[in-house]
């Protein structure tokens, strides 16, 4: 009976963590998802913010394109909320699969959360490098279990831009089309 009550109880802290990773992201951020800041400077900035456009009709990509921004330091910051973030999940997990009370099962899920995330840091910094290398200046990802957002600065993405970042993702990821996300930061 002890047993069962500790697995509910680290559960629950496994899940809880979670979800204030989840809201400190959120909530260091703006009112959108992706901290791209609301900017109200110019009428035609404004027609741009959160448009989107399917490319491919079948198995397409959305592509947002952002108002004008401090490019290099939404990047920067993008960086370090990201890494604040994992760290702080990091640390709880760490702290799970350290503790020898806690039962064997939920010491083993805290590890293999580790290594997904460990995983998931990788597999952004590959496709982050790859964007560069295709000749965008700075690119940030965000990749989560459904979906992938790739924010690059560039001054305007063309269709066979949009092709190159999405055949990378899926060259790196098992995501389909539709879970890609493009926002451009010009």
């Amino acid at each position: 009976m002890a047993f069962k009550k500790r697995q509910l109880i680290l559960l629950s802290l496994v899940a809880v963590i979670c979800v204030a990773a989840f809201l400190n992201w959120k909530f260091n951020t703006t009112d959108n998802p992706l901290g791209l800041p609301d900017t109200e400077d110019s009428e035609s900035t404004a027609k741009n913010l959160g448009e989107a456009k399917l490319v491919n009709g079948e198995g397409g990509v959305d592509v947002e394109v952002s108002a004008p921004v401090e490019s290099d330091e939404y990047f920067t910051e993008a960086r370090l909320n990201r890494q604040k973030t994992r760290d702080e999940a990091l640390a709880l997990l760490e702290e799970v699969t350290a503790d020898k009370n806690n039962p064997e099962d939920i010491r083993k899920q805290a590890a293999s959360d580790i290594s997904q995330i460990a995983k998931s840091v990788e597999t952004e910094g590959k496709i982050e490098n790859l964007v560069k290398a295709k000749g965008f200046d700075d690119c940030v990802t965000v990749l989560s279990t459904d979906s992938i957002h790739v924010i690059v600065k560039t001054k305007g993405l063309v269709d066979s831009e949009v092709a190159q970042i999405k055949e990378i993702v899926l060259g790196q990821t098992e995501l389909t089309g539709e879970q890609i996300k493009i926002v451009e930061i010009k």
